[in-house]
């Protein structure tokens, strides 16, 4: 498959937001002011301009690992935040979790006074395929894709 020519890449916003965000981190300029300032603009919580910021340097990340993606997948994980590579024991776990997304679902008994009563136990949908197929890492928590090449089998 031939990448993309650099007009069209310029193009994508879904591309290029996620990229900008990444390089104003890598770049320095969040400082804390800033933050402070966005966060009363966006009317968020530190925590929550932080998970923003996070989300989009990890689009990103997959985004450049899926377009320029190495021929040979890696012989070993590094997370690819805090270079850890799953051998040591941390306060989290060791290793590595694999995530995915799939759909579940709970029945919807009633709508009371505004509050919607759903049954506590969920079910999933087993013919729902996983989407989303990531990797978490047990030391810094934060999620990244699966490296380009690297094929997952289940056991």
């Amino acid at each position: 498959m031939q990448a993309p020519n650099e007009s069209s890449l310029w193009e994508q916003n879904d591309l290029q937001y996620p990229r900008l965000i990444a390089e104003i981190i890598a770049a320095g300029a969040l400082d804390e002011n800033a933050r402070i300032l966005i966060c009363e603009s966006m009317d968020l919580e530190p925590a929550q301009l932080t998970e923003l910021l996070d989300r989009a340097e990890t689009d990103w990340t997959r985004i450049k690992q899926s377009m320029f993606s190495a021929s040979k997948p890696p012989k070993t994980l590094q997370c690819p935040h805090c270079r850890y590579n799953g051998k040591k024991e941390t306060e989290n776990g060791k290793g590595f979790r694999y995530l995915s997304n799939q759909t579940t679902w709970r029945e919807v008994y009633s709508l009371k006074k505004g509050i919607l009563l759903i049954e506590g136990r969920f079910e999933i949908y087993d013919e729902d395929t996983e989407t989303d197929e990531r990797l978490e890492c047990r030391s810094c928590l934060r999620e990244f894709p699966i490296p380009p090449g690297m094929q997952t089998d289940f056991c």
